[in-house]
């Protein structure tokens, strides 16, 4: 009875490290060939955006969650290992999902891929999750650090804030937005020939300026004093409290945006 157990624990423990060792190679495999970071500037960031853009399916009725991909699957709480075993596997698995479209994202789902690109490439980032909360007038983007400042990247309909070929910091477009400034004009789209799919109507798709706006203007009238929604923030996700930690410490600004 005794050795049918070890042998059953020995094949059991044979497997979990295989399948832990071939999500991890695969996860490898993936990053290198399709998201490593081109050019160390601005633009390289934009890439990658663009890149998770078309890859990463749009789904209102998204089924996979997105969180797993940096947190892991959360199997033991309050340690480090359910992170180190599982978040290679729900990387490779969503991407699947998402290739194949099989399954999407919301807006979270988008940015979360997006930040664990940006983290894999030794970029800092966090989410921020804005709009009128708890509703479903909200949207999600990724804020992320560059030459120690920060900058605003959608993964979702796929576009910076430039002005002409100046990147405008995320201070920057909060500033305007503060003193009630239209910033439509510094929207820009990344390339408007990328195209992403949209599981609900089965085309795909691509958003141009105007189509932002709207949205944008959309959410804000559901906003009580109808502020610009980046000025009613909820929620910035950094993968832990100490990473978020770092962006509070170093900008300051970012707490006066949570309401």
């Amino acid at each position: 009875m005794i050795k049918k157990i070890s042998r059953y624990l020995i094949v059991t423990i044979t497997m979990f490290i295989s399948f832990f060792l071939i999500s991890v190679a695969t996860s490898k495999i993936i990053f290198e060939n399709h998201f490593s970071l081109k050019t160390k500037d601005l633009r390289g960031y934009e890439e990658l955006t663009s890149k998770v853009f078309k890859l990463t399916t749009h789904n209102n009725h998204q089924k996979m969650s997105h969180h797993f991909l940096i947190n892991g699957a959360n199997f033991l709480p309050n340690t480090w290992l359910e992170n180190i075993l599982t978040e290679d596997f729900f990387f490779v698995y969503q991407t699947a999902m998402n290739y194949f479209k099989l399954d999407g994202y919301l807006c979270g789902g988008h940015s979360t891929y997006l930040q664990r690109i940006f983290w894999k490439n030794n970029i800092k980032s966090f989410g921020y999750d804005h709009g009128s909360k708890d509703t479903e007038f909200t949207h999600v983007l990724v804020i992320a650090e560059y030459d120690d400042d920060l900058y605003i990247f959608d993964p979702t309909f796929n576009y910076v804030y430039k002005d002409d070929e100046k990147y405008l910091t995320f201070k920057n477009i909060i500033d305007l937005v503060s003193e009630k400034k239209d910033i439509e004009r510094f929207i820009k789209i990344i390339d408007p020939e990328d195209k992403v799919f949209n599981m609900e109507k089965k085309t795909y798709e691509s958003y141009s300026v105007s189509s932002i706006k709207g949205r944008i203007n959309h959410i804000g009238n559901q906003i009580e004093d109808k502020s610009h929604i980046l000025l009613n923030g909820f929620g910035m996700y950094a993968g832990s409290d100490k990473d978020i930690e770092y962006f509070f410490k170093k900008y300051p600004y970012l707490k006066d945006l949570i309401l």
